[in-house]
């Protein structure tokens, strides 16, 4: 039985930007190739449409090889992290943006086969098992601050919990997500 694939280090992405911003598209291609398939399917959960979430996809990466130098790391936060954190925060936006008549309208949600991008598979599953894992509360409350684009505000209203408790449960989520080794 194979090996399960390492997550890419900080430091890898870090040259693979530098070389974005030398102008070298391979480098592009392989963040692509990278985390594609986690970005879409975090833009497909929020936004429930493929159309709407291939153009979100599309428009991080051209502002990537645009703009690669906008994009600071910490030690804290990996690439794929910001990646993931700023799809989702693009998404959100674009639901707030929508008219509230075009939900209705909304294609049904289609499976997007990226068949070569096994890693990435490998990746979203140990992060779906360490989801899946976590307690029934805990894991509610991370899924609807992650999918649903609820605020800590919004989630204290919905789950009657004081924000200081939601955002240590939230901290908490992540910490986990990190040891596992998918952020």
């Amino acid at each position: 039985m194979e090996a399960p694939p390492v997550a890419p280090t900080q430091q890898e992405d870090m040259m693979l930007l530098e070389q974005v911003a030398r102008g070298e598209a391979y480098a592009l291609a392989a963040l692509y190739d990278r985390y594609s398939e986690m970005i879409y399917a975090v833009a497909l959960r929020v936004l429930r449409h493929p159309t709407a979430a291939e153009e979100l996809l599309e428009d991080l990466f051209v502002e990537i090889w645009r703009s690669p130098e906008n994009i600071s790391l910490t030690r804290r936060v990996s690439l794929g992290a910001y990646l993931i954190i700023t799809a989702r925060n693009r998404a959100i936006a674009m639901l707030r943006r929508r008219p509230q008549s075009s939900s209705s309208t909304l294609a049904p949600l289609l499976v997007y086969d990226l068949a070569n991008e096994t890693e990435r598979a490998v990746l979203a599953e140990k992060a779906s098992f360490t989801v899946a894992n976590l307690p029934r509360k805990q894991r509610k409350l991370f899924e609807m601050a992650l999918y649903d684009g609820l605020s800590l505000r919004e989630l204290a209203e919905v789950s009657a919990e004081p924000i200081p408790l939601l955002k240590g449960t939230i901290t908490d989520v992540l910490f986990s997500l990190r040891e596992a080794n998918w952020v």
